[in-house]
């Protein structure tokens, strides 16, 4: 009896290690997940996979994403069947399932966390039938790709407080007194005035951070912070041409090339900037997302920059952090969103 007891005790204690406390409340402990950076697996039943709600599904994983000097897609795709949804399958990162369930009245969609891995994000999309699913992508597939994105992003962020340039938050802290968790990789700096250079200098793949600020000024077209709604047409406009404007003249003075007559700027077609704006958040702050094309100036070099653009009260201050990429002849979604993930990290701006 006593080793009977003694058996009891150990497996309750086996089982008790592979679980964890949290809130109060036991999880289960989770293997990594696994799967490349941007990956996406789509999981349907033979419903879906037979009907046109498969190819929706497949363009809205894969449409191209936006800001980018060449096409590339949303997320690196891959379907299975739902027979085949087991084992490694499951631990992918991002999983997106897609049934159907003809006892429902409407299409339904849930998501949640690390369901066999962590961390991971399931997405669960089900509806009354094929049709009723694509109907429904027809309006909420930004939606879905959204919580997709954001996901991933959420997963580079964790990644990125263990992983961070101990440079960028030093000189950044110095400068504006503000702290972010910049990819460890960017470890050389430039000091200007105002301004904030740091670059990985690698001859490929090569990623840059540029932090400026300058006094907030009457003259901004920054009231639409104050809205909760989207940017108007015109708001937009006004915003992407004061925004690529001051980029440049920050630039201009403070990423030059190899000639007196070469520097960083933005690229413009028919006087008006390549390049998107709308409204995000970043830690609770209203901001100003931008993204685009830049050149050398009377060179050959380009890619792509994303910024994020806020005002810091308590300084009198227009704050902005951009990241831009130079990896000619590869790819570059991936590289961009490591720099969009940093920006997650930045605190300290007074609202």
């Amino acid at each position: 009896m006593k080793n009977l007891h003694l058996i009891a005790l150990a497996v309750i204690l086996a089982l008790a290690s592979c679980m964890e406390k949290k809130d109060g409340q036991r999880k289960e402990s989770k293997v990594a997940s696994i799967g490349q950076p941007s990956e996406v697996l789509l999981v349907t039943d033979t419903k879906v996979l037979n009907s046109a709600a498969k190819d929706s599904l497949e363009e809205m994983l894969t449409i191209n994403v936006p800001g980018l000097n060449q096409g590339e897609d949303f997320f690196r795709m891959s379907r299975i069947p739902e027979s085949m949804d087991q084992k490694d399958f499951q631990k992918i990162h991002s999983r997106l399932l897609v049934k159907v369930n003809s006892k429902l009245k409407e299409v339904t969609l849930g998501s949640a966390k690390n369901v066999h891995a962590n961390p991971q994000l399931e997405v669960m999309l089900t509806g009354p039938s094929a049709d009723a699913i694509t109907k429904y992508l027809s309006s909420h597939a930004d939606h879905i790709r959204d919580l997709l994105l954001q996901s991933q992003l959420d997963m580079q962020t964790t990644y990125l407080k263990g992983h961070f340039s101990k440079e960028v938050r030093k000189d950044l802290k110095q400068m504006f007194g503000y702290a972010i968790d910049a990819p460890e990789e960017i470890k050389f700096t430039k000091k200007g005035e105002n301004c904030l250079w740091a670059s990985s200098r690698t001859q490929d793949k090569q990623l840059n951070m540029v932090f400026y600020a300058v006094p907030l000024d009457n003259n901004m077209p920054m009231e639409c912070l104050g809205n909760d709604s989207r940017l108007t047409l015109q708001e937009e406009d006004m915003m992407v041409r004061f925004l690529a404007t001051l980029r440049d003249s920050v630039m201009m003075e403070n990423i030059p090339g190899s000639k007196p007559d070469q520097w960083m700027e933005t690229t413009w077609e028919d006087e008006t900037p390549i390049a998107m704006v709308r409204k995000t958040a970043l830690n609770g702050n209203r901001a100003i997302e931008m993204r685009g094309l830049w050149q050398m100036r009377n060179g050959a070099m380009g890619g792509p920059f994303v910024s994020v653009a806020q005002i810091d009260r308590k300084k009198n201050l227009l704050f902005v952090a951009e990241g831009f990429v130079y990896s000619p002849g590869t790819t570059k979604r991936d590289l961009v969103r490591k720099l969009e993930a940093s920006f997650r990290t930045l605190t300290g701006i007074g609202q």
